[in-house]
């Protein structure tokens, strides 16, 4: 289901339409209010809207190549580590093997792990692991990715790279 976003402008403070719901630091506001107001001309601004599926989300990739034991990636602050044996935890995965099945486990690992499935999803093909964030913003742009040793585990850039928002269309009222 899509997001829709609106964002408003406004020659005069719009707090007197906004109201607390009562239910955490969530607030509602009479978006009736305020486009009555705009339409009316009782003040001047802006509406804009965007559809957040609308998006690009920022990607990058790992590629794998021999990796060996201890070998780590790092995807939005959290170290991974490649093991040539069982591996233990939700930060360890199977190295070692071929490439391609290197990129599999680490691409399992990241979509497992309790700290990065809140911003990305990986997926790989023969040995290359593409990381992808959850967000369609340039925030997605800001997730770290590194590597212990850029020959075995190649990262495409320091950080995820060319996420973008949803294209506001604007009404100027």
């Amino acid at each position: 289901m899509a997001r829709s976003i609106i964002r408003i402008t406004a020659d005069r403070n719009l707090a007197p339409l906004v109201q607390t719901a009562g239910v955490g630091d969530e607030t509602s506001v009479s978006l009736g209010a305020i486009l009555r107001g705009l339409r009316s001309g009782s003040y001047s601004g802006t509406v804009e809207t965007a559809i957040d599926e609308a998006g690009v989300q920022a990607s990058g990739t790992v590629t794998c190549a021999s990796v060996l034991n201890n070998d780590t990636v790092t995807v939005a602050g959290v170290v991974l580590t490649g093991k040539t044996g069982t591996p233990s935890g939700g930060a360890e995965w199977k190295a070692g093997v071929s490439n391609t099945a290197d990129g599999a486990a680490l691409a399992a690992c990241i979509n497992a792990n309790t700290t990065t499935l809140k911003y990305v999803t990986a997926s790989a093909a023969s040995g290359v692991v593409t990381i992808t964030a959850l967000d369609k913003s340039y925030c997605g742009n800001l997730i770290t990715l590194a590597s212990s040793n850029g020959t075995r585990l190649a990262v495409s850039a320091a950080t995820l790279a060319n996420g973008a928002p949803s294209t506001f269309t604007t009404y100027t009222f």
